[in-house]
């Protein structure tokens, strides 16, 4: 099964224009300090952050440009593997987050 995963996720990663995730900075670190993965993963387009922190992902979406004020989704999921793909499609597109993670736990 992790291996079906983990092709899924490479060809989104191949065929998608959406960032792909990329590995935390110093600069992340102290950014998402909350974060309990050895080597969590982050990834971004002009709506949306998102961050995978092993089986977890939490999205933080733009919903005022003008005032950079959004909506905060996250979600813990059964495997890392599945929480990779939910963090894929995140990025993909944005306006599936919801939809994806659920109700919005907090507020930019």
């Amino acid at each position: 099964m992790n291996t079906l995963i983990t092709r899924v996720a490479d060809r989104l990663c191949s065929h998608s224009k959406a960032p792909a995730l990329r590995p935390f900075t110093k600069g992340d670190w102290c950014g998402y300090a909350g974060c309990e993965s050895d080597s969590p993963e982050i990834g971004s387009t002009d709506d949306v952050e998102v961050v995978l922190d092993g089986d977890s992902v939490t999205a933080s979406v733009i919903t005022d440009p003008s005032t950079y004020g959004g909506l905060v989704y996250a979600q813990q999921f059964p495997s890392a593997d599945v929480a990779r793909l939910v963090a894929l499609a995140a990025l993909a597109d944005p306006s599936q987050v919801q939809a994806l993670l659920g109700e919005p736990v907090g507020s930019l």
